[in-house]
């Protein structure tokens, strides 16, 4: 019996050790602040990685944060998403998401309502490639929705969207390259 156990878990100390070994299928991460339609400012936190799992679908793991200050109030919304449900990413572009909470000012103190959220970001800073004479490098792009349940639209109702671009900090999207057989 204890050698079963012993044996059990070394099996899976070394699944581990490889899994951890295999490098992921697509990234995103970033942390700073976008500027958006009139000026407003959304700051952000987030990583997403996905992996691939033998004989199993590729698991998805990750988190994402976002805060902006409400138009005309001093009153903040927050959407926080703590485990990420797909990661999709095509060339320098990445798309995540999966169930969230938004807090958001309501008239009666803060309102948490639980939905959806799904974030695009493009990374357009190329390190390798330096800025011309005057020249700015391309910002990169921030995109965040979020959407509650509703019974007649199977995607929920967006009641939320901030879009921008990237001000302060950086964002990162890097996805695997095919192999050809």
């Amino acid at each position: 019996m204890i050698i079963q156990r012993a044996s059990m878990f070394i099996a899976l100390g070394l699944f581990a050790i490889a899994t951890a070994q295999t490098p992921p299928l697509a990234v995103a991460h970033g942390q700073g602040a976008a500027v958006g339609a009139n000026n407003r400012r959304g700051e952000f936190n987030f990583e997403v990685v996905k992996r691939a799992v033998p004989n199993a679908q590729p698991a998805v793991r990750g988190r994402f944060e976002f805060t902006t200050q409400v138009e005309n109030a001093n009153q903040r919304v927050r959407i926080v998403m703590e485990r990420a449900a797909g990661l999709g990413v095509a060339g320098m572009v990445g798309e995540f998401g999966g169930p969230a909470v938004m807090s958001r000012p309501g008239p009666n103190g803060p309102v948490r309502v639980q939905g959806r959220v799904a974030v695009r970001v493009e990374d357009k800073w190329n390190p390798t490639t330096p800025p011309g004479d005057g020249d700015e490098h391309p910002r990169d792009k921030f995109a965040v929705r979020f959407f509650v349940p509703s019974n007649t639209t199977p995607t929920g109702q967006q009641v939320f969207e901030f879009a921008g671009e990237v001000r302060r900090g950086n964002l990162v999207v890097r996805g695997t390259p095919p192999t050809n057989p």
